[in-house]
């Protein structure tokens, strides 16, 4: 165990440099940055949009009657206006994802529409370009349509919810860090989820992509343009903490996202609470993120692990084989980087 610590602090230096030669600084120290542990309140475990809208504005109007700074106060107002108006877009999510989704569903895809879909995109057309005109295959391809057919409709979509997810905003004043770390981490989850179930995509490996879509929201909720309106981080921290699983939920549900991936993701907590139906799926999410977390020494180990994939059948791998391969991914995306 002290040996993987090791590696993992190492890793951090690495990562933190890889920052810096993006972003021309270092993070500041984590004091922390967003914890780990998850605090989610009781009362927002539901599968119901409506009543879940109701129950987090109503507790975040709590939390806002109980402070008295004012930049704090109105922190807490953005993000209940936030809920209130149904507001959730990201650059990047949900079009792309959501569109590709959909088409693929379909037994015989036109590819007409395919390629209308992927044109919004250019780093997904330069990513299809660059492997359709690989080593891989022969003759190189001109025409896009062609490109799309020859790379196929499981590696297209794979590339598109990556296109969706590196649009997400990267600087966000004071948490660059942070958002650095969310995407990362929905990366290496959304992997592992797709192994586990050996499904190369689907809505497994969409909820992990997912898995941070609340840190993001109340990240930028949390970093208005005028520095003094800017919250203290404490209270950043709590609320990420305790809101960030159901403020996902709304907006994988606003998106139109299946319901088992708004359910998973959005109760991955406590996949037990969930209704039998979508139980798998949570608990899939949950194993995948408390393992990713595992093999970078943070976080419990094993035996959480094998209580929650009692809850997912299909998933073959037992909790040691799953956590071995979390680092492997981690590995390798270190090794990339």
């Amino acid at each position: 165990m002290a040996a993987r610590r090791s590696r993992g602090a190492g890793s951090d230096r690495r990562f933190h440099a890889n920052l810096k030669a993006k972003t021309g600084k270092l993070p500041p120290r984590r004091r922390g940055g967003l914890p780990s542990a998850d605090e989610m309140s009781v009362s927002l475990r539901a599968v119901d949009a409506e009543q879940v809208a109701r129950r987090l504005t109503s507790e975040l109007a709590d939390r806002q009657r109980a402070v008295s700074n004012k930049a704090d106060h109105a922190f807490l107002e953005r993000v209940q206006a936030r809920v209130l108006a149904q507001s959730y877009r990201l650059p990047g999510f949900p079009e792309t994802p959501a569109a590709l989704d959909a088409l693929l569903a379909q037994a015989e895809p036109e590819p007409a529409a395919l390629v209308d879909v992927v044109v919004r995109d250019p780093w997904l057309v330069r990513q299809i370009w660059t492997l359709a005109n690989s080593g891989s295959y022969g003759e190189p391809v001109i025409d896009l349509g062609l490109a799309i057919a020859r790379v196929g409709p499981e590696q297209i979509w794979t590339l598109g919810v990556r296109a969706a997810l590196k649009a997400v905003p990267y600087y966000v004043p004071g948490y660059e860090h942070e958002v650095a770390h969310v995407r990362q981490e929905a990366l290496e989850v959304a992997e592992l989820a797709a192994w586990m179930t050996q499904e190369s995509r689907g809505p497994h490996y969409l909820a992990g992509l997912f898995a941070g879509v609340g840190k993001l929201l109340l990240l930028l909720d949390a970093t208005p343009e005028d520095r003094l309106a800017r919250p203290r981080r404490e209270l950043v921290q709590e609320v990420v903490r305790q809101f960030h699983h159901p403020l996902a939920f709304l907006a994988l549900d606003s998106w139109g996202i299946e319901t088992g991936v708004c359910v998973g993701v959005g109760n991955s907590p406590f996949p037990a609470d969930v209704p039998e139906e979508h139980r798998s799926m949570a608990a899939v999410h949950h194993v995948a993120l408390k393992a990713t977390r595992a093999a970078s020494g943070v976080g419990p180990g094993l035996p959480p692990l094998a209580a929650a994939l009692h809850m997912a059948p299909e998933v073959r791998p037992r909790p040691a084989s799953v956590l071995r391969r979390a680092r492997v991914i981690q590995d390798r995306r270190e090794e990339a980087a």
